[in-house]
């Protein structure tokens, strides 16, 4: 359960760089690492890392959405929503979640493929750091089996 606050520290984050009209250009992923470390979640950094890495087809692609569901439903032992259905965000990841599910193969195709150009673009940045984040994220996932 430390990982949901750590995916939803990274959510607050990701909502005010999508508020945020000072830069239109997307940030790179090594860009994005460099400002969760400098606002102190490290740790949201290492859950992008991973969440990226574990996209590893379109169909998991597509799995990766299809977990975006459970941010907007009841949870049956806290009694409460993760993400208000009827607020912006919500309102933002229910078009999110209805257009995955619209979206053909062909669709999921490419922006697998732009999401591994630009996972890519950062390992091709960073290579001995990637390496070491890759084996600690096969290392925590290992953990979790247990």
């Amino acid at each position: 359960r430390e990982w949901d606050e750590y995916c939803y520290k990274l959510a607050l984050y990701l909502i005010d760089q999508m508020n945020d009209d000072s830069s239109i250009h997307e940030k790179t992923l090594a860009q994005l690492q460099k400002d969760l470390e400098s606002k102190g979640i490290p740790e949201a950094s290492s859950y992008l890392n991973e969440r990226l890495v574990g996209i590893s087809s379109p169909d998991a692609l597509f799995d990766t959405f299809l977990e975006f569901e459970d941010l907007l439903w009841r949870d049956e032992t806290a009694d409460l929503r993760r993400v208000d259905p009827i607020s912006f965000f919500g309102l933002y990841l229910r078009k999110v979640i209805i257009a995955n599910k619209t979206t053909l193969f062909d669709g999921h195709s490419r922006l697998y493929e732009q999401i591994t150009n630009y996972r890519d673009d950062y390992k091709a940045s960073y290579p001995v750091s990637t390496d070491k984040m890759e084996q600690y994220t096969h290392r925590r996932a290992l953990d979790l089996e247990e």
